[in-house]
């Protein structure tokens, strides 16, 4: 069995339904990518993925980030990428300035 679940035949299976039957392809966000790469140059990303026990691959894969790693990715930058940037929808501007 794998670490995720199944044996590695299931998986091998998953994936090629999910790369060859999929007629859409996943969307990535431009903005996302664009907001990881400004927090990877102020912490490595495998320093990051520690943090948050991810894998440093996930970290480019989010749509957007979780709500639940918003504050650890904003201390871990050590407030240069903060709140409101990573999760406008859920950090309006002026709650992410009166809210430390």
């Amino acid at each position: 069995m794998l670490e995720h679940g199944g044996t590695l035949n299931q998986r091998k299976s998953h994936v090629k339904h999910y790369l060859f039957d999929n007629p859409e392809p996943p969307v990535y966000s431009r903005p996302m990518i664009d907001i990881m790469k400004t927090v990877i140059s102020h912490i490595p990303a495998i320093a990051l993925a520690e943090i948050l026990g991810r894998t440093r691959q996930v970290l480019y894969l989010w749509d957007r980030v979780p709500a639940e790693h918003v504050l650890k990715i904003e201390a871990a930058t050590g407030g240069k990428v903060d709140r409101h940037a990573l999760r406008p929808d859920l950090y309006p501007e002026e709650a992410a300035e009166g809210g430390r």
